[in-house]
């Protein structure tokens, strides 16, 4: 089975000092399964200051992502990030229609459903931990169509 090229975004919104330590460790987790990951922090990209919202800085993040032809796009999603999270997503999307977009993180742990319901254009939601549940989504193309199909 050939690997699936995949993208892990920490998205601006979120004035933190700390690295995000949940795309970090799904990156070494899934990195040992032999996938091909690009991880970006954008928060730190767009200078780690609170981000103001600004749809050009939000097309050169999409634009980064789109230039690396990921067959999966994980996004973290927090209260803070939302907006900017959902706006990547659907511009994710429009231009790449056979991506997938998972999202997870603390939100979703919330108000995951609510996303499905209400944003066609995330795919897959995933709660609590999420390095064995993308692991089984990237192993077992029947488990994330079976995952669309509940919607």
């Amino acid at each position: 089975m050939v690997k699936q090229k995949v993208c892990l975004i920490y998205p601006p919104g979120w004035d933190s000092i700390v690295p995000p330590f949940g795309i970090s460790c799904l990156k070494g987790f899934l990195s040992g399964h032999g996938f091909n990951l690009k991880c970006f922090d954008f928060s730190i990209e767009l200078g780690g200051k609170f981000f103001d919202g600004s749809k050009d800085q939000l097309d050169r993040c999409v634009r980064s992502v789109l230039d690396e032809n990921p067959d999966v796009v994980g996004i973290t999603v927090l209260d803070p990030n939302f907006k900017n999270t959902l706006y990547m997503a659907e511009r994710i999307k429009d231009e790449s229609k056979d991506t997938k977009i998972v999202i997870g993180g603390p939100q979703t742990s919330y108000v995951g459903d609510e996303i499905l319901k209400n944003y066609e254009f995330i795919d897959i939601a995933i709660t609590g931990e999420g390095e064995l549940g993308l692991l089984k989504i990237l192993e077992d193309e029947s488990f994330a169509e079976e995952l669309k199909k509940s919607r």
